[in-house]
């Protein structure tokens, strides 16, 4: 959330970072309730609602929309930002969904509604701007 956030809040302000973030994560946590009570067999026995990962999910969807040609340094090196997003979408299908089809529906479901905002909220030429004015 804070290396995303921090990206967004240049674009749609700190204030609303923090409302997207929180917003996505109750989207995500109602999907995940739908889920686990329509597909009980899928769902696990002992899984759990973790909020804190799908709304971070969301919010640097959101943030990967807007500057998708951005470059990141981590450790000194320069990284395409769409390559840390994709390591991060890969870290939360395979390593963090508990297995279970509530929370990979969960994930679907906060990087769903981080493309819808990023489709209401901005505009063509703010995509355009964000991604040719970071390289």
């Amino acid at each position: 959330m804070w290396f995303s956030g921090h990206l967004l809040k240049e674009y749609i302000g700190e204030r609303r970072v923090v409302v997207l973030y929180f917003v996505i994560a109750a989207v995500a946590a109602l999907m995940f309730l739908f889920a686990h009570i329509v597909f009980p067999v899928y769902s696990g026995h002992h899984t759990f609602m973790e909020g804190a990962l799908p709304g971070a999910l969301g919010v640097f969807t959101v943030t990967m929309t807007v500057q998708w040609r951005s470059l990141v340094r981590i450790s000194g090196i320069p990284l395409p930002l769409r390559a840390v997003y994709a390591v991060v979408l890969l870290m939360a299908f395979t390593i963090l969904n508990q297995h279970s089809l509530a929370s990979v529906l969960m994930y679907v479901c906060a990087i769903w509604a981080g493309l819808q905002y990023a489709s209401m909220k901005l505009s063509k030429k703010e995509f355009v701007e964000a991604g040719t004015e970071q390289e």
